[in-house]
């Protein structure tokens, strides 16, 4: 069973500052990107609030709520399944949220 949290359903950031995504992507809505991922702190998969701050080099971000992130790994490669239920929960995350998934976009840039 792939259980999702929202980001507002996520620990207050007082309680958890910092947190370790693996299994991630980049996603937008408009002007806002997000990531999302299997938290492993919470061992859940998860939606960020927008984000503030992207570092791939250090692979890093900091969101809106200036929860920490740290990206372990690459990010997850669609239609490549991690474990059995995490491609599912990308695209259910996704397709909840009605993001677009803008990660190659944003890797292949060097800028970020």
């Amino acid at each position: 069973m792939v259980e999702i949290v929202r980001s507002k359903a996520a620990p207050p950031v007082s309680e958890q500052p910092y947190a370790h995504l693996v299994a991630w992507r980049i996603v937008a809505n408009g002007d806002d990107w997000f990531l999302l991922g299997y938290c492993q702190e919470s061992k859940k998969y998860r939606i960020t609030s927008p984000l503030k701050v992207i570092d791939l080099v250090n692979q890093t971000a900091t969101t809106s709520s200036s929860r920490r992130y740290q990206l372990v790994g690459p990010p997850a490669i669609r239609g490549v399944t991690v474990d059995d239920d995490t491609d599912a929960a990308l695209v259910v995350l996704a397709w909840n949220f009605g993001v677009s998934d803008i990660t190659e976009m944003v890797v292949d840039d060097p800028r970020h």
